[in-house]
């Protein structure tokens, strides 16, 4: 498809670029109208103490001039524009998958357009990723630790913990900060296309415990994550992150983890959101139609980008 491939890599505007010792890592980033955020991600990628071996922006479609900056500023980065917004499984999906055309690539260090990196991040996830290696483990995720709140923080968090505690099992990963091994992905799968926006990292998750892979965290490898608010399960003011974020959570609860009386609670949770909304929400009719839809697609897994009325305004 024209304009969906990947853009050639100018090696000769590429900056010294040197190669991990636990294997070569592909940071791969996916971004969505972030011209401006964007540009802070990619300096902070050159700016890592260990940098990867190569860097892919996945350009989800952006109308904002994404993809130009990219070209204008970053030539060396590899540019896989694509033409519509595939949805965030979907765009991760399409970067795994150019990162791993390369035999060299071992590893994937995956981020997103608002995710900024301490410099020592890399490092420090190449170091725990070598370690847990030499020691047998079988992991198969390693997350950063996902910090939102004010950069500061990160100072903060580094002066008052121990750098020689090493990671640690947590049961969830975000696609914000993981390094995947390219041996897992190659066992279990990329991330699902059918999930548009939404839980897809969670459903990842699973799928990883399920082939007895353990999913490790490290607080001492420091990505920043700023967010507005609460956001889980469709606590949002986009009705359409509400209902993709519902639905996929009920989906990933009944059907993914199969957790017992999980469509009860599931209801239960719906109707008390829907009073909730009546009360003190706008856009009422289009919030409960959302909530109402996705708790039943959810529990059907009628998944996929979908095309209701109150997804358009």
């Amino acid at each position: 498809m024209a304009g969906s491939g990947p853009e050639p890599m100018s090696r000769d505007s590429s900056p010294s670029t040197p190669l991990s010792r636990a294997g070569v890592f592909v940071a791969v980033v996916l971004a969505f109208n972030a011209r401006d955020s964007l540009a802070r991600v990619l300096q902070g990628i050159e700016a890592q103490t260990v940098r990867p071996a190569r860097t892919i922006v996945v350009d989800n479609g952006s109308t904002d001039g994404t993809a130009e900056m990219v070209r204008s500023d970053f030539p060396w980065i590899t540019l896989l524009p694509l033409p519509e917004n595939a949805g965030v499984g979907a765009g991760h999906r399409r970067g795994w998958e150019e990162a791993l055309r390369d035999d060299a690539c071992e590893y994937i260090w995956s981020l997103e357009h608002d995710t900024f990196t301490d410099p020592g991040c890399l490092e420090r996830l190449e170091s725990e990723s070598l370690r847990m290696t030499a020691s047998g483990l079988r992991w198969g995720a390693l997350n950063a630790r996902l910090e939102r709140s004010a950069e500061e923080a990160v100072h903060t968090v580094l002066q008052h913990s121990d750098p020689a505690l090493g990671a640690i099992e947590r049961r969830r990963i975000t696609f914000n900060g993981i390094v995947v091994p390219r041996t897992v992905i190659e066992a279990i799968g990329f991330p699902r296309d059918d999930f548009f926006v939404g839980h897809e990292d969670w459903e990842y998750s699973e799928r990883l415990r399920a082939a007895g892979y353990h999913v490790m965290y490290d607080e001492h490898a420091i990505v920043i994550h700023p967010t507005k608010g609460n956001r889980r399960h469709g606590v949002t003011p986009s009705v359409l992150r509400l209902y993709y974020s519902m639905r996929n959570g009920v989906y990933v609860d009944h059907s993914v983890r199969k957790l017992r009386g999980s469509a009860l609670r599931w209801t239960g949770w719906t109707l008390a959101a829907i009073a909730s909304t009546v009360a003190r929400d706008d856009r009422k009719l289009a919030r409960v139609s959302a909530r109402v839809v996705a708790l039943y697609d959810g529990l059907m897994g009628r998944l996929g980008k979908r095309d209701y009325w109150f997804l358009r305004g």
